[in-house]
């Protein structure tokens, strides 16, 4: 009976030390592991790589937002440093929350990560669906006719000047460098001549602007506006060339009354150059500012040495007339 009673006070042991230590339904919060609430407010693991991705359009025909709206389901739609996107395979370097460069790549029907040499140093991000990217070969082939032409196309959107971020097309190896507007149309050269080219000019470097202190236009710096000055410093907008409008800033102020460009009307200016300068070969530098009370804003017209000066109705003055 002793060894009996003995092997019963083992098994009794046993199953105490198998009992909770205090009362409990089991699997309750109080016996179970639970995640807090940082743990849950953090951030996702980064996806594993690769992750295979089967596109239902070419890259260039509206796969690369595909790939694109993937990632950013993947990542949390990350701000991005840089996108290229050729015909076989899309790169885009995404900034992290913890400020860190992370560069991804789809080919071959996978997303994985790949060595880049972006380095995030303060430059200006961009969201990738701001920009007009469902039909890339359509840039390309646009891009060909602009003088693009040989080699590998590559679209590519990147921050070309500081703070200012453009699309452009280019070749490998290189041959001209195309650039896009957001919703994808070609930036073009524009004459200084036309209503057209003048409308469009002035648009552009107006950009909404309701207040500004000179705008003009002259075939060697092509067109611009001043802005109001701000603590002692001018903003000036510039489109020059077949470059998008990019931004100046100078450490100069005027005195000058500002005026409201919308009341800028493109055809006075064609009739005014047309006037003054018949011979195309002989184009004017147009000013529009406040630069006198009488009369104002006046436009001056400098077409080949002589200066002509009207208000944006086209009456003309004399200079005399002005002071």
């Amino acid at each position: 009976m002793k060894p009996t009673r003995a092997a019963a006070m083992t098994l009794l042991v046993l199953l105490a030390g198998c009992a909770p230590g205090h009362p409990g339904a089991p699997g309750s919060p109080s016996t179970s592991p639970t995640t807090t609430a940082s743990e849950t407010a953090s951030p996702s693991p980064t996806p594993t790589t690769p992750v295979p991705m089967r596109l239902t359009k070419e890259l260039t025909h509206g796969g690369a937002e595909q790939v694109l709206k993937r990632i950013a389901k993947l990542h949390g739609n990350l701000p991005a440093l840089k996108l290229d996107v050729s015909e076989t395979e899309l790169t885009v370097t995404l900034l992290t929350r913890q400020q860190q460069p992370l560069t991804l790549r789809w080919r071959d029907e996978q997303i994985v990560e790949v060595d880049s040499d972006v380095q995030y140093l303060g430059q200006s991000t961009f969201h990738p669906t701001d920009f007009a990217l469902g039909n890339i070969d359509g840039m390309f082939t646009t891009a060909e006719t602009l003088g693009a032409k040989g080699g590998d196309k590559v679209l590519q959107i990147v921050e070309y000047r500081p703070g200012e971020v453009f699309m452009t097309v280019t070749t490998s190896p290189e041959s001209k460098t195309v650039f896009f507007t957001r919703d994808a149309q070609p930036v073009r050269n524009l004459g200084f001549s036309s209503v057209a080219d003048i409308t469009q000019g002035i648009t552009d470097v107006v950009a909404g602007a309701r207040s500004a202190a000179q705008v003009g236009f002259a075939p060697d710096i092509g067109y611009w506006l001043d802005l109001p000055p701000n603590a002692g410093v001018t903003e000036r907008r510039s489109r020059t060339g077949a470059l998008p409008v990019f931004v100046t800033r100078r450490n100069e102020a005027t005195d000058r009354p500002f005026f409201d460009p919308a009341a800028i009307d493109p055809l006075v200016l064609a009739r005014g150059i047309e006037k003054y300068s018949p011979d195309p070969a002989k184009p004017c530098r147009v000013e529009i500012d406040s630069r006198f009370t009488k009369v104002a804003p006046t436009v001056r017209f400098d077409c080949d040495g002589r200066i002509h000066w009207t208000d944006l109705m086209g009456q003309e003055y004399a200079e005399a007339e002005l002071s």
